[in-house]
């Protein structure tokens, strides 16, 4: 039975932590309150799942972003044609080229966070460091 839980700890705990993680929190707070700029793509990727930035200007400060599919085609736009943005204006780190709302049921849902990647690897070892300490100290009492 030991050996059950000792086996299943480290997945428990990773689904755990990737099920408190939600990537979309900002985007919903975006939808809800928002304001709208023009922006332009300012670099191109499209080879990388169609992939591209934008820049664009709030109040002096410049500001940019991956541009989400959904909005402007990687392969119809070049480096400078205009977008428009979607920005939160208490924060406008936080914006995207989508709708808003769209963006937000886009990257809602089940994600696994990036350092999780790091932390699974270290998780498992630990466990198995101590599955294979208690099953050594098991052993020295017989």
């Amino acid at each position: 039975m030991l050996k059950f839980r000792t086996a299943t700890l480290p997945i428990l705990l990773s689904i755990f932590l990737t099920s408190c993680y939600n990537k979309a929190l900002e985007y919903k707070e975006l939808a809800k309150n928002y304001k709208i700029t023009i922006g332009h793509a300012a670099a191109m990727n499209c080879t990388n799942h169609g992939e591209f930035y934008y820049i664009f200007d709030v109040d002096g400060k410049k500001y940019s972003n991956k541009g989400l599919s959904g909005g402007a085609d990687c392969g119809s736009l070049k480096e400078g044609n205009e977008l428009s943005i979607y920005y939160n204006p208490d924060n406008p780190s936080i914006n995207t080229n989508i709708d808003p709302n769209t963006a937000y049921s886009k990257k809602s849902g089940f994600y696994i966070p990036d350092w999780l990647w790091v932390l699974f690897p270290i998780i498992i070892v630990v466990s198995q460091m101590l599955f294979l300490l208690h099953k050594n100290a098991k052993n020295n009492e017989k």
